[in-house]
């Protein structure tokens, strides 16, 4: 039987690069993936070792996956089986025409098990390899209509390992043909490649190689119809065309604050998905202020009204459900952010005398920190980013002048900041989404007799009248049910003080 085999030259690939290689790619000449699959499972279990299922990808060239291929296991190392390609009319395959049917050159070299050599048959892969550089094997933007999701992975190639794109690779990118075949490409496939991306680093400059390639209204496609969110009062009239520029530095400028706080050792125990739910929201932030109406499995049920960002997430580049929350939550929490730190601004001038204000200021950070828990400092950090990315945009005509943004609800760093400070020094509210009722359902089912759905009414104002003031106690909240008229409770005049 002849095979052949990249595995040692994949290695020595990342080797050159910096990197290691976890997993084997196969080429195999005269039989299918599968049967080849099977006959490696067949004498790894006739000598006694554990033999892993067999993965089957069949080719669906409407989907831009062109090739079928078998995956498995053996000893823990992931392998990837092919069986060579050809583009000929005939089905005449040979290793050369497999090689101009794969990605890039560096990705078309092979190792002959036979003869110990490395094969390049498009006689470009050594020495792109040498210098570094991303390039197709055919000229024009076939290798791009092959599988267009091609595009994607030389985004995260270059951003992984530092490569240079060889300009006929951008030129092909750009190829209005590459951008309609890439819409048919599943979202799945979309997501697998972003997530990648995502925590590589540099998101900033990968998807600025997006938006110079103009595909990044095929990868984020936003629903057709946006609805204006009335609780907003000034959104972009095109947030499409915004991302470009206000979606790109708001990206910028929160991986550069996420930057700092590492080098600080300051990252106050943000997860990944926080992180990338931050990074996504910051690259589409332009659609802040714009529904969509959703009504299918997983967005939220049928005619309800989201947030574009979430549904952009969750159904061009389905992310899970948790990431398009987050993103939507951070951003929303982060405009809340600014309008309190403007608020607080306006109290601190009075000197707190505004009981009302206070009193406005105290619920409102409650139901921000509630909606980010323990990810509430990071949207403090998203509103920053928000801030910066005006200030660098003061004359762009995509944001508007920096005065209009403060109308719009940006504050001053400096506000932030002080809110910032005022609620983990001074507010009590830190971790009050972790607060336990001062006074049981139990008890207050035994002290007053109360049955029934009126208890969780009850239950309910007790938490509100806590947010309202953090330092309250549990002899606070009894006396105030003992003034509580129980007869009408959503009604009621007590109030704790």
């Amino acid at each position: 039987m002849q095979y052949h085999t990249y595995k040692f030259v994949m290695s020595k690939v990342f080797q050159c690069l910096g990197l290691e290689s976890d997993d084997v790619d196969m080429a195999i000449s005269n039989q299918k993936a599968s049967e080849f699959g099977e006959m490696i499972q067949k004498l790894l279990r006739d000598k006694g070792h554990a033999a892993s299922a067999i993965g089957n990808i069949g080719a669906a060239p409407h989907k831009g996956k062109m090739v079928d291929t078998a995956t498995m296991k053996i000893f823990g190392t992931s392998i990837d089986l092919t069986t060579i390609r050809t583009r000929d009319p005939n089905g005449v395959k040979s290793w050369s025409s497999d090689a101009f049917m794969r990605d890039f050159t560096i990705n078309a070299l092979f190792y002959d098990l036979k003869t110990n050599t490395v094969e390049d048959p498009t006689g470009m892969g050594l020495r792109d390899l040498k210098d570094r550089i991303l390039r197709l094997p055919l000229e024009g933007p076939q290798s791009f209509l092959d599988d267009p999701l091609r595009v994607l992975r030389a985004i995260r190639l270059k951003q992984k390992l530092k490569l240079k794109f060889h300009p006929s690779l951008s030129k092909a990118a750009k190829d209005p043909k590459v951008r309609k075949i890439l819409e048919k490409v599943s979202k799945e496939r979309f997501a697998k490649e972003l997530n990648k991306i995502m925590t590589l680093g540099s998101v900033h400059e990968a998807m600025t190689i997006l938006v110079k390639f103009d595909l990044h209204g095929v990868v984020f496609k936003a629903p057709s119809v946006l609805i204006p969110d009335p609780d907003v009062l000034w959104r972009f009239e095109d947030p499409a065309r915004a991302v470009g520029s206000v979606g790109l530095k708001t990206l910028k400028r929160l991986e550069l604050l996420l930057y700092q706080q590492a080098a600080h050792h300051e990252r106050n125990g943000l997860d990944r998905p926080t992180v990338i739910a931050g990074l996504y929201g910051a690259f589409l932030s332009s659609y802040y202020g714009h529904l969509a109406r959703v009504g299918t499995v997983g967005t939220g049920g049928s005619g309800r009204k989201l947030s574009a960002m979430r549904v952009i997430l969750r159904e061009s580049v389905r992310t899970s459900n948790l990431i398009a929350k987050k993103a939507s939550s951070l951003f929303h929490v982060a405009h809340a952010f600014h309008k309190l730190a403007q608020q607080f601004s306006k109290m601190n001038k009075k000197g707190h005398d505004d009981l009302a204000l206070l009193k406005t200021i105290m619920t409102k950070t409650a139901d921000a920190l509630l909606k980010t828990e323990n990810d509430w400092r990071f949207a403090f950090l998203v509103a920053r980013a928000l801030v910066d990315s005006a200030e660098d945009h003061k004359s762009d005509s995509e944001f508007g002048s920096h005065q209009h943004c403060r109308e719009c609800g940006l504050s001053s760093i400096s506000q932030l900041k002080s809110l910032e400070t005022w609620i983990e020094k001074e507010s009590d509210l830190d971790c009050c989404w972790e607060w336990k009722p001062l006074v049981s359902a139990k008890e207050v089912i035994e002290k007053f007799g109360i049955k029934g759905r009126e208890i969780g009414k009850i239950m309910d104002k007790q938490t509100e009248w806590r947010l309202q003031n953090p330092r309250l106690t549990r002899q606070n909240i009894l006396d105030a049910l003992a003034e509580w008229d129980f007869s009408d409770p959503v009604d009621a005049k007590a109030s704790c003080r």
